[in-house]
């Protein structure tokens, strides 16, 4: 994504600006953030979906309930995993990405009513 600054050659040029020495992360410490990171996040918010689910959808209505969700989602996510990636403003870039991706994935797949 060039606006948000993530492909190799943004990196490589926020690092040479900065005069820092980042270390990148390696694919094993990656995959472990990713799916263990994913994991926990996954398993928190879906915890306050099941057990505050009920009422956080009779004090703020449904859409007040999956805003929670997404909040918690978001916000746990950003704070893990931007630290996949490399040089300064990392969770800024991070948020920008992720909320977009989230936030479209969720206009493509709305909640269904049972």
């Amino acid at each position: 994504m060039r606006c948000l600054g993530l492909h190799a050659d943004a990196a490589l040029q926020r690092i040479s600006k900065s005069g820092e020495n980042p270390i990148p992360p390696t694919l094993g410490k990656s995959l472990l953030i990713g799916g263990l990171g994913f994991t926990g996040v996954s398993l928190l918010v879906f915890g306050i979906w099941a057990f505050a689910g009920r009422a956080l959808s009779k004090n703020f209505g449904e859409g007040g309930f999956y805003a929670v969700c997404a909040i918690a989602f978001i916000g746990l996510s950003g704070a893990l995993f931007n630290q996949l990636i490399i040089g300064k403003g990392a969770l800024a870039r991070f948020y920008a990405l992720f909320t977009f991706s989230f936030v479209a994935y969720s206009m493509v797949h709305p909640p269904t009513k049972d």
